[in-house]
């Protein structure tokens, strides 16, 4: 698990600084592809555990190059790439409900998580307008995501507490950028965007090396 490590480092040391510092100079091609190296350091460590210990760990793989995919496309068309993390979303849910079937932690968590996504969008709502049909199945797609990441908790190993780090802080991410597109943002939110995302795709795809 040590040589995970370096991956990390290489996502959130150079991958995110370079990807931001980029995207300021308007470099958006250079600027994603150091983006998307960032979600391959989450994606290898996937790869190596559906090859090597358990082939169930194929469908977080295609999950996260999906979000890879998505990571590049989303710079140039929002709504399109928020299509193709939908598609992820999906992935990644059947993929949790493998590990841990539905509980009582995946109701609360998709009621609590509901709540704050239907609340945001009826406060936003002037700002969304006529995209507001998508962000509700967009939005709907994530809080199932993190409540089933929630639930693999269960689990009670070391994978199912990763996961269930992971994919609260997708949610977080998620809420952070939709509110840098919504309205002018200090520079900050970018590396909270970003910071929020790594973080919780490295958790994701490490977890696969835990697999039991």
């Amino acid at each position: 698990m040590l040589w995970t490590l370096p991956l990390i480092a290489i996502a959130m040391f150079v991958c995110l600084p370079l990807y931001l510092h980029y995207k300021r100079g308007m470099r958006l091609h250079l600027a994603c592809c150091y983006k998307c190296v960032g979600t391959l350091c989450a994606i290898l460590p996937a790869l190596i555990a559906a090859i090597r210990l358990e082939p169930r760990c194929w469908i977080c793989v295609a999950a996260l190059v999906l979000y890879c995919i998505a990571d590049y496309v989303l710079e140039f068309n929002f709504m399109f790439g928020a299509g193709v993390f939908l598609c992820g979303h999906i992935c990644i849910i059947a993929y949790f409900l493998g590990i841990a079937p539905v509980s009582v932690i995946h109701l609360v968590a998709v009621l609590v998580m509901g709540a704050c996504s239907l609340f945001i969008c009826w406060r936003w709502r002037k700002t969304i307008g006529k995209q507001m049909a998508g962000f509700i199945v967009y939005g709907a797609s994530l809080v199932f995501m993190a409540a089933c990441a929630l639930g693999c908790y269960s689990t009670n190993g070391a994978m199912g507490i990763l996961i269930a780090c992971g994919g609260p802080l997708f949610f977080l991410s998620d809420m952070i950028l939709l509110r840098r597109e919504l309205f002018p943002s200090p520079k900050i939110f970018d590396w909270g965007v970003m910071i929020t995302y790594y973080g919780s795709i490295l958790l994701i795809g490490i977890s696969c090396l835990l697999y039991a």
